[in-house]
């Protein structure tokens, strides 16, 4: 089985971002898991895209998930991710 790529857009000082984070991190023995970590106030475009929406999770370019990130909601899209595979 292949890693799950997850595209996890994120920015310091948010408190719901280090949440998710944590859980991406239980969630990691679980799930093979590839996290690339973008913040998006390293680029304008992806600011105002995600500014009131952050974290967001993009898993295996098919879910998108924004805040609030829930442990099941993520479980769900890995799963259905994994199915389709």
């Amino acid at each position: 089985m292949s890693a799950h790529r997850i595209v996890f857009y994120t920015k310091a000082g948010c408190h719901l971002c280090e949440d998710a984070a944590r859980l991406l991190a239980q969630l990691q023995p679980e799930f093979a898991l590839t996290i690339q970590t973008i913040d998006i106030q390293s680029d304008s475009a992806l600011f105002k895209k995600y500014f009131d929406q952050i974290p967001v999770l993009v898993i295996d370019a098919r879910v998108t998930l924004a805040a609030p990130i829930r442990a099941e909601d993520v479980r769900a899209a890995l799963s259905i991710s994994d199915f389709g595979s």
